[in-house]
């Protein structure tokens, strides 16, 4: 999900950056870790610079495929083949943030060294320098995120379940593995940034999809601009989110957590604060009885507070959970009993996949506020109050709605401002980016 938090230093209330750990070993701060503007646009420079219409023709549809942690993706159809792919589109341009720019830079640099069936394919990637756009191609993929597939779309029979269920986890494991061996560290892993690639019946393929976050780690010693925290709430490990010195490590947190939502259909920790600091403390809800000693083990030995007693990716694939590949082995390393009666799973996925979608909502109203004006942003103010008054006097003036977005209209229209601001001791205010009126977005 990307999202960002800030954390107090003592007094002086600034941000403490973590630390990155070198394959090598060796301790980076974190702001050393992305390469500064001369480097971005010498990785940009370095990209196919013809125009993407020459090569693509994008969809008509203003609904995009997906919306990344710092782009949207569209449709588009090869020229040469007419075979259909992903676009997605970065803002690189001098008025993007230092963030912006690194993570594109960061994103076309991974994805240039992924090569791996369990990871999206990058076909090309175009840099629009009039535009200041980067476009990055990807194989089209026509399967579901993952919690729609594990909420909607498993197999009826238990043990078929059961087995879809080991190999996705298997998948997973081999595609961080892969990216470790390249030098990258992905640092959001996520049900969001995954999708399931069906080619039949039969055959499931896990992607992950969003590099949008991912490091490479041969720029860790080069001096750049400090960034936010990256990563996902529950999924991000309690090193990260204490500002600790982490490394790759940190991405075997992500797999445990995420194995044990693939497994079992519900998250090792509570969904609220109290979850939150579960996870710093390391305390999750146990595999019980029903599952056998290997996923127990597999689970511990990858939700540790300690990054140091965690698996690798290496030693994750040698588990003998992993390499259970019988019927027996998985009637022995799964809940056979809870897959045969999954409805209680599928609610809390169905929750879970809603809850995903609300963060792209909230990311796709985010990127639209930033494109108003001040004035714009008056009426959206105006209109919250209206809305808090409301819930004060139990009714709501359709006539009163109406006008507001009359007005909010007629400002996209170039008619003014949403009119006299309305003061309300009730009201929840939204504040103005430019109070003194001007452009918009921050």
């Amino acid at each position: 999900m990307g999202l960002c938090f800030s954390a107090d230093n003592g007094d002086n209330n600034k941000r403490r950056p973590a630390v990155i750990m070198s394959r090598s070993g060796h301790l980076v701060d974190e702001k050393k870790g992305l390469p500064d503007r001369v480097s971005t646009t010498v990785i940009f420079e370095s990209l196919n610079k013809s125009p993407l219409e020459q090569h693509y023709t994008l969809s008509k549809d203003r609904q995009p495929l997906g919306q990344g942690n710092q782009g949207s993706v569209k449709l588009a159809t090869s020229v040469l083949d007419r075979k259909e792919v992903a676009v997605k589109t970065l803002d690189v341009g001098m008025f993007s943030s230092a963030l912006a720019r690194t993570c594109a830079a960061n994103e076309v640099t991974c994805l240039k060294r992924m090569d791996h069936p369990n990871i999206v394919r990058m076909l090309d990637a175009f840099y629009d320098k009039s535009k200041a756009k980067v476009h990055i191609v990807m194989e089209r993929l026509n399967g579901p995120r993952m919690t729609r597939l594990l909420a909607t779309q498993m197999p009826q029979d238990p043990t078929a379940a059961a087995q879809l269920r080991h190999k996705l986890v298997l998948q997973l494991v081999d595609a961080v593995a892969y990216m470790h061996s390249k030098g990258v560290i992905y640092r959001d892993l996520h049900p969001e940034n995954t999708m399931v690639s069906i080619d039949d019946i039969t055959r499931y393929t896990l992607k992950i999809i969003d590099f949008g976050s991912a490091l490479p780690l041969e720029r860790s010693k080069r001096l750049g601009e400090q960034v936010p925290q990256l990563g996902s709430s529950l999924f991000q490990a309690p090193e990260v989110e204490e500002y600790q010195t982490y490394g790759q490590q940190a991405d075997m947190w992500g797999v445990g957590v995420f194995a044990y939502l693939i497994l079992t259909g519900d998250m090792p920790f509570s969904h609220n604060i109290h979850g939150l600091y579960q996870a710093l403390r390391g305390e999750y809800y146990p595999l019980d009885d029903r599952f056998g000693n290997d996923a127990r083990d597999f689970i511990a030995k990858l939700i540790n507070v300690k990054p140091r007693k965690r698996m690798n990716a290496s030693q994750c694939r040698l588990h003998r959970f992993l390499r259970s590949h019988g019927e027996e082995g998985l009637v022995r390393g799964l809940s056979s009993r809870t897959l045969a009666d999954p409805t209680a799973a599928t609610k809390r996925l169905t929750a879970f996949d809603s809850i995903d979608a609300q963060v792209t909502l909230t990311r796709k109203c985010v990127d639209e506020l930033a494109m108003l004006s001040s004035e714009q942003f008056a009426v959206i103010r105006q209109w919250l109050n209206m809305v808090s008054e409301m819930s004060v006097h139990g009714d709501y003036s359709v006539k009163g709605g109406s006008l507001v977005l009359a007005h909010l209209q007629a400002s996209q229209d170039g008619g003014g401002g949403g009119g006299p601001l309305r003061k309300s001791g009730s009201g929840v205010r939204l504040q103005s980016l430019d109070e003194g009126g001007g452009g918009g977005g921050p």
